[in-house]
C-alpha cells in the first residue's frame, strides 16, 4: 500500500506476511483506514511439495550410499587374508543394504540385558531405568528406518 496512514505496509519494506496473526493485521489494518481503492497485493510464495519430496528422496540416497560404501570398507578391512585370495570374495557396496548397517549399529549400541532377557538386546529407558524396549527384529527395522529417513 502507498499510503501515509500505513507506513508499516509500504512496498519498500517488504513487510512479509507468513502467518495467521499476520495476515490478520494486514486485513484490519486495510479495513481500519476504510480503503476502498487499494493498490495493495499479496505476493504468495510456497514450497513445491513434489520439489520437497525429491529433495528428501536425494537426501535418502545419498545417506544409503554413504553406509553402503563404509560396511563395504568395513567388511574388506575385517576379511582374512586367506578369504581375500578367492576371487570375488571382498564384499561390494551393492551387497549391503543401508536398513541392516543401521540395524547392526542400533545392536552394537544395545546389547542384551540380563536383567531383562539374555537373548535380546533391549532399549533402556533413559528417564526410567526400570523400563525396557526389547530390540525385536521389527522394533530394530522400524528404528532404523526412521534413522535412515
Amino acid at each position: 500500500m502507498a499510503y501515509k496512514s500505513t507506513p508499516e505496509f509500504c512496498k519498500k519494506l517488504n513487510y512479509t506476511i507468513n502467518n495467521e496473526e499476520s495476515y490478520s493485521h494486514w486485513i484490519k489494518t486495510m479495513k481500519a483506514n476504510l480503503l476502498d481503492h487499494t493498490h495493495a497485493g499479496l505476493h504468495v510464495e510456497m514450497n513445491n511439495p513434489v520439489a520437497v519430496a525429491k529433495e528428501a528422496q536425494i537426501d535418502v540416497d545419498i545417506r544409503t550410499h554413504v553406509l553402503t560404501e563404509r560396511a563395504a570398507q568395513i567388511a574388506a578391512g575385517s576379511a582374512s587374508a586367506s578369504a581375500t585370495s578367492v576371487p570375488g570374495s571382498n564384499p561390494k557396496a551393492s551387497d549391503f543394504n543401508a536398513l541392516d548397517v543401521v540395524m547392526n549399529h542400533i545392536y552394537a549400541k544395545h546389547p542384551p540385558n540380563v536383567k531383562y532377557m539374555s537373548k535380546w538386546p533391549v532399549y533402556i529407558d533413559p528417564t526410567d531405568p526400570c523400563r525396557y524396549i526389547p530390540l525385536t527384529a521389527h522394533n530394530t527395522q522400524l528404528w532404523a528406518r526412521e534413522i535412515v529417513r
